[in-house]
């Protein structure tokens, strides 16, 4: 009798572990979003097959960050396909150029991601669930605040932003080669997340002159920018303003954007001078 009612406890045992790992979602290949704020849950977001990474491509998560506060909440996007070794492609958000991949940490990558999609309800686009941010396979912990050598911020690096802002979506393979950059994610003050092409998002917004001071012989032009381009400036006197910008004279003196008011100083002892700024 007792062998039997070990025998009924084991059996009832296995039906509770298969219940349980029935309920994970298997990952599928698709690209998610995670939100956390490190306080109330994190939010998870399935995004859908790299594939619908098309200009213009959005997606309505009003409801899912309607709980943060979107100006300081961290987020990102990361996903990767199944296949092995060096031919495995994976994607990640990062301001920088993100590391290189080898098999080896593409598979480590790759085991991170599905311990972090296992909470899905479900695979496949639309699909979402909230995790509270001390669990081992939330956001937070696998992406931000990692407490574990195999979570995802140690196995690759962090892939988060913060707040309302356009952010890099990289492409890489598993063979050390030189990652991709497909174009950029933007969360609005809306809870609206739209992708735009790198052929769209490398265009940066014009650079606008806010101020010209001039103190002895020094013109310092002051003007906006855009992070990581390069801007030029330009001059010319009242007989060449009708030339093409690229035949007026150019200032030695580059700034790189950094989203702030930059300036670039000339050093002249002509009075009348016309100005504009390049960016490239």
């Amino acid at each position: 009798m007792i062998k039997i009612k070990n025998l009924a406890v084991l059996a009832g045992l296995t039906g509770i572990l298969g219940a349980t790992s029935a309920h994970a979602a298997a990952y599928n290949g698709d690209l998610f979003i995670g939100f956390s704020d490190g306080v109330g849950n994190d939010q998870l977001y399935d995004l859908g097959a790299p594939s619908v990474m098309t200009n213009g491509a959005s997606w309505n998560l009003a409801t899912l960050v309607s709980t943060y506060t979107l100006s300081t909440v961290n987020w990102g996007v990361i996903g990767n396909s199944s296949s092995a070794g060096s031919a495995r492609l994976l994607y990640t958000t990062s301001d920088a150029t993100p590391a290189t991949v080898n098999a080896g940490r593409g598979t480590s990558i790759n085991s991170a991601t599905l311990s972090t999609y296992n909470n899905f309800p479900a695979a496949g686009s639309g699909q979402h669930f909230a995790i509270v941010p001390t669990d081992d396979n939330s956001w937070n912990r696998q992406t931000l605040n990692p407490t574990l050598g195999t979570q995802y911020f140690n196995a690759w690096e962090n892939p988060n932003t913060t707040g309302i802002t356009s952010f890099n979506l990289w492409r890489v393979k598993a063979d050390s080669s030189a990652p991709v950059l497909l174009g950029a994610l933007s969360l609005a003050a809306n809870g609206v997340l739209t992708f735009a092409t790198n052929s769209v998002a490398s265009a940066p917004p014009v650079p606008q002159i806010v101020a010209i001071q001039r103190v002895g012989s020094t013109s310092t032009v002051y003007f906006t920018t855009t992070n990581s381009f390069t801007y030029s400036l330009y001059y010319t006197n009242s007989s060449g303003l009708k030339a093409p910008i690229n035949t007026w004279p150019v200032v030695v003196t580059t700034v790189t954007g950094n989203g702030l008011t930059n300036s670039i100083p000339d050093v002249t002892s002509e009075t009348n001078r016309f100005y504009r700024v390049g960016v490239h």
